[in-house]
């Protein structure tokens, strides 16, 4: 298993823990409301901190995920009217850490609803976990068509960074090379042209090669425009 996916796999698995624990003591399960305002502060403070966008991902998304197993834990469970929030949950967590967090996030939680419930589940509970086991795949599957994107948008991106980057070069190259080599063979070629040295019939052709010399220096002008258009 990659060092993030674990990583990422013991996080949820210690916020489970952690909040499942806090609400089910008698004690601290008093400090509900005062918990889920402390997670609040902080995310608002990472907000001001700036984080780096991969620090705030992470903490955000924990963040997220302790609040909702908040209100799920401490409102019934398998019961909770805000079971639905863990729908949500699971696509955040397929997009914000990986695909695969969204299977093995589902996985802690049916675990943990089955035990605290002692396989003991009537018609309501049975449905609840039916349909946070039945939506994992489609989170998955939305996670991985969502990198895939991504990672299809670098491509274009990188793409057109290699194409400004050839029609750059190509634009220097016709400023530089072409052009200054073209217009000195054309003035070396009015130079023969007007000395009327050569016979008839070489000068009917240098005037012709002039000519085509004269429609490619054209052509380079037209080129250097038609790109200029296209980079702007």
């Amino acid at each position: 298993m990659p060092i993030l996916l674990l990583a990422h796999t013991s996080l949820i698995a210690l916020a489970t823990g952690l909040i499942y624990s806090w609400t089910q003591n008698p004690v601290t399960s008093t400090y509900n409301l005062q918990l889920a305002a402390i997670l609040a502060i902080i995310y608002f403070l990472s907000r001001f901190l700036k984080l780096e966008p991969k620090r705030l991902s992470l903490l955000t998304t924990t963040i997220f995920l302790s609040l909702i197993l908040l209100m799920i834990f401490s409102t019934g469970s398998l019961n909770s009217p805000f079971f639905f929030l863990l729908d949500i949950l699971l696509f955040a967590l397929a997009l914000f850490f990986e695909p695969l967090q969204a299977l093995i996030a589902s996985i802690i939680l049916t675990l943990v609803f089955l035990l605290s419930s002692k396989l003991s589940l009537n018609t309501s509970q049975i449905i609840n976990l039916a349909s946070l086991i039945l939506i994992t795949p489609l989170a998955v599957i939305f996670g991985n068509k969502f990198i895939e994107n991504q990672e299809n948008q670098g491509k274009v991106t990188r793409l057109k960074n290699s194409l400004a980057k050839e029609e750059t070069h190509t634009l220097l190259w016709i400023a530089t090379k072409a052009k200054p080599s073209l217009m000195d063979i054309l003035e070396t070629t009015s130079q023969i042209i007007s000395s009327n040295v050569l016979s008839f019939r070489l000068q009917e052709k240098i005037k012709k090669a002039h000519n085509d010399l004269l429609s490619l220096h054209k052509s380079a002008d037209n080129l250097k425009i038609i790109i200029d258009e296209e980079t702007t």
